[in-house]
Formats: structure tokens, C-alpha cells, sequence
């Protein structure tokens, strides 16, 4: 674990300078990726010039003699914490649409917790763009169908039945390679009421339905 002052910030990532090198250098380095879990647009979103930090060593030395750090390294996963959650509480969630891609919509279902729901869970309807059928910073009910801590990504589908791949599964599959134990802290994720499932009556109706008139008793 190291020490040391933002030197610089750049789009692909950060120069730092370590504590204890001469002055001018910046050997420390932070991938975009090493910043933060959260989603970010810029690097400048999470660290400014002359901030103070302290990171953990990812590399020792490159072969361009930078020193690669991670920030992200030193705090907890976001992800974990969720999963405990979904696996104790209820797997129907409300969760704000963050992004809108091709095949479907990223929504956010906790701080810093991002689920990908598919287009086909949306509607069956043939559809070109999502943004046809919703927008970002919607409020939407989903189910969350996968908690994938080894790659770091959470599978949703429809929690109404829109979709074709509706049907929520008996419980969250969850994989992962190696966690850490312990009791997860306190966690509020956004949570919808249970769904009851609907049940549509009716009656179908047979030829000649309905009878013909009685017969008049005769006189």
C-alpha cells in the first residue's frame, strides 16, 4: 500500500505522485478501471489534481517504469454486498434505467450496483431501439435472475411477464470463484412488493349458447 498526490488526470488514466520519490516524478499509475466500482464518465469524476490518496500496489514496475496502483483495490465491493442481499431478502427490485444500449437497458438497483436487463425481456414485439419503449431515468420492476461476483455482472429479467425469458427462475444463480467471509453490513437496495401472479378467468362460450327460449305451457 502506497501513498501519494494526484499529479495529473487524463482520460485513460491517472499519474500520481508517490510519497518518497524525488520531486518531478510521478511513477504511480491508475487505470480508468482501478479508479472505482461506480460508473464513471471520466476519471476526473473521481479524483482531481493535488488530492491526496492512498492505493494498493497492482505492479510493482512496468516496463515503462511506472508503479501500477489501484484505488478500487481498497474498497469493498459493492457487488458482494448485493449479493448477500438478494440471496436474504427478495430478488424483485426497482431500479432507475442508467443507460440504453442496443439489446437492451442497464438498471441501477442499488449504490454503485448495475444490472443488465435484455431487449427481449422489454416486450415480444419486434423492436429496433429500446428507447422506443423506455427512457433513462425510468423507474422499472425487474427480477434479478444473476449474481455473477467472478465477472463482476448482474443478469435481470422481467418481473411482469412482458418478455419471452419472464419466468423468474426458483432462485438467483450465483457464481463465483472465491469470496471472502464474513457478515455483510447493513444494505437498502431498492426493493419491490412480491409479485402474485395473475389469473385471468372467463368462460367460453358453445354453440347455441345462449339456450332457446322455454316453452310456453300449454293451456
Amino acid at each position: 500500500m502506497v501513498t501519494g498526490t494526484v499529479a495529473e488526470v487524463h482520460t485513460f488514466g491517472i499519474f500520481v505522485h508517490i510519497d518518497g520519490e524525488p520531486e518531478g516524478l510521478r511513477t504511480g499509475f491508475i487505470r480508468v478501471p482501478d479508479l472505482t466500482w461506480s460508473r464513471i464518465d471520466h476519471p476526473s469524476d473521481a479524483v482531481e489534481a493535488g488530492q491526496r490518496i492512498t492505493a494498493e500496489v497492482s505492479v510493482a514496475e512496468t516496463r515503462s517504469g511506472q508503479v501500477a496502483v489501484s484505488l478500487k483495490a481498497l474498497q469493498e465491493d459493492p457487488l458482494i454486498r448485493f449479493a448477500d442481499q438478494v440471496d436474504r431478502v427478495d430478488r424483485v427490485a426497482i431500479g432507475s434505467i442508467t443507460k440504453i444500449i442496443p439489446l437492451g437497458v442497464f438498471v441501477q438497483l442499488a449504490p454503485d450496483v448495475e444490472g443488465r436487463l435484455h431487449l427481449s425481456e422489454l416486450t415480444d414485439e419486434p423492436v429496433e431501439d429500446p428507447a422506443q419503449l423506455v427512457g433513462e431515468g425510468e423507474l422499472i420492476t425487474v427480477t434479478v435472475a444473476e449474481v455473477d461476483l467472478r465477472h463482476h455482472r448482474v443478469r435481470l429479467c422481467a418481473a411482469d411477464g412482458a418478455g419471452s425469458h419472464a419466468a423468474p427462475p426458483e432462485a438467483p444463480e450465483r457464481r463465483t470463484s472465491a469470496r471472502t467471509s464474513g457478515q455483510a453490513s447493513a444494505f437498502d437496495p431498492f426493493r419491490a412488493p412480491g409479485h402474485e401472479p395473475k389469473h385471468e378467468g372467463g368462460h367460453h362460450r358453445a354453440h347455441g349458447w345462449p339456450p332457446s327460449s322455454p316453452r310456453r305451457p300449454a293451456s
